[in-house]
Parts: C-alpha cells; sequence; structure tokens
C-alpha cells in the first residue's frame, strides 16, 4: 500500500482549468561557419517575424551561439555581410537540444 501512495505523490500533476499550462523554451546551439572573406551578421528570425541579433563572425571564421527556442518553433536567419544586402535562409523547424549549423558561402 505505502508503494501506490509514493507512486501517486510522484505522477506528474495536471493543471486545473483556471491555471494556464506554462511551457518552458530550451536551447539549441547555433553553429555558423563564415566562409566569405567579409564580416557577417547573423540575426535570427523566429515565428512571427520577431528579429533579434545574434552576433557577428569575423570572415573565415567560426562561432557558436546559444538560443531558447520552443519545440517546433519555425526560425530563419538574416545574414547581412559587412557592406552589402541581407540574405535570408529557408525556414527550419528545431528541436530544442539540436545544433543547427548554418554556412555563410564564400560568394553570396
Amino acid at each position: 500500500m505505502l508503494m501506490i501512495l509514493i507512486a501517486l505523490a510522484c505522477a506528474p500533476r495536471e493543471p486545473s482549468e483556471d491555471e494556464p499550462m506554462v511551457r518552458e523554451p530550451e536551447t539549441v546551439v547555433i553553429h555558423v561557419r563564415n566562409h566569405n572573406t567579409l564580416q557577417a551578421t547573423v540575426y535570427i528570425r523566429e515565428d512571427g517575424g520577431m528579429r533579434a541579433r545574434l552576433g557577428e563572425v569575423p570572415s573565415q571564421t567560426d562561432r557558436f551561439f546559444e538560443r531558447d527556442v520552443w519545440r517546433g518553433q519555425s526560425i530563419r536567419f538574416d545574414i547581412r555581410i559587412l557592406a552589402r544586402r541581407t540574405f535570408q535562409t529557408d525556414a527550419i523547424v528545431v528541436v530544442p537540444g539540436d545544433t543547427i549549423q548554418v554556412t555563410v558561402p564564400a560568394r553570396l
């Protein structure tokens, strides 16, 4: 009988109707490889169009960024090459815990 009570006490609690269900974001790692001879500034564009600056990646280098995301969230990356226009990647669906690789080609 004691084991049943312990198992019930450890079972996850269902939220009540008055209590909103809260999802916690989780982290993904973004590995940016800049093969271009110019510096690149990388932005992340999340669902709904929110854009946030991740950082700069000097020419011919790699940088790693961490970002909290929601499971199943769709994101894209905006890449601005120094003194040039901004390029946008295709949308991808992210899964927390993943490592996303973004490569800036030598010629854009």
